[in-house]
């Protein structure tokens, strides 16, 4: 059993649709982040406008750094920092203020995503979590299950920000070598706060809290994922 982290995205939320790739705000971004090895690249968006059924692209910014690996990308109703496991929060906490400062951002919601692969699972593993999250069978005597998926939300108070969240996973199996053999699983986990909330109330600190509180749930998660496999 191996576990690999693929990607984490962290978002803040809001109305960021001034902050578009006009070449103003492409210098501004070049200047506060070129030190840190990002290069300007920009995103493009498709917006339907109803009634005329109008096609219309959007462009918006995004910085790029290839060595680190990270992406920032401004879309209208979000920021996106997406890494590695290699990015420290510290720094994941800097981009994000550095932004927010420089185009004045609110933020009204805060998000972790992060998808972690289980792999190199042996027989006798991959069919404990199987048995284990898959129940009922298709059919009786089924055979030959080729891909399943679960997928769970709970809410959990944070008491740093004072309010629930919720905190989502989804697991899939997927079969790689031979079909009927599901030897390896994506475990996406979605951290996020409430959406219904549209009120602009968190601060750079409350990001922190939230991302470290969505880490720790996002390893409770595999941990819960391990011990299954793991169990006698």
């Amino acid at each position: 059993m191996n576990l690999n982290v693929l990607t984490v995205k962290y978002s803040i939320f809001g109305s960021y649709d001034f902050v578009d790739n006009t070449p103003e705000n492409v210098s501004k971004l070049y200047e506060e982040f070129n030190q840190d090895g990002f290069m300007p690249n920009m995103v493009t968006l498709l917006k339907i406008e109803q009634p005329q059924n109008k096609v219309m692209q959007l462009l918006r910014p995004q910085l790029v750094n290839q060595v680190m690996p990270c992406t920032i990308t401004i879309l209208p109703e979000r920021v996106d920092v997406e890494t590695g496991i290699n990015v420290k929060l510290d720094n994941i906490i800097t981009f994000f203020d550095r932004i927010l400062q420089m185009f004045e951002l609110k933020i009204n919601r805060i998000a972790v995503n992060k998808s972690t692969i289980i792999d190199e699972l042996t027989k006798e593993e991959a069919a404990k979590l199987k048995d284990k999250l898959t129940p009922p069978e298709t059919y009786k005597g089924e055979h030959n299950l080729i891909e399943y998926a679960s997928h769970r939300v709970a809410r959990k108070r944070v008491d740093s920000l004072g309010e629930l969240i919720n905190v989502g996973r989804n697991v899939t199996g997927i079969s790689t070598a031979n079909a009927g053999e599901i030897n390896r699983v994506q475990v996406d986990t979605d951290i996020n706060t409430l959406g219904e909330n549209t009120k602009e109330r968190f601060e750079i600190e409350d990001c922190r809290s939230f991302f470290e509180d969505a880490l720790r749930s996002d390893q409770e998660i595999l941990e819960n994922m391990v011990g299954i496999i793991n169990a006698e």
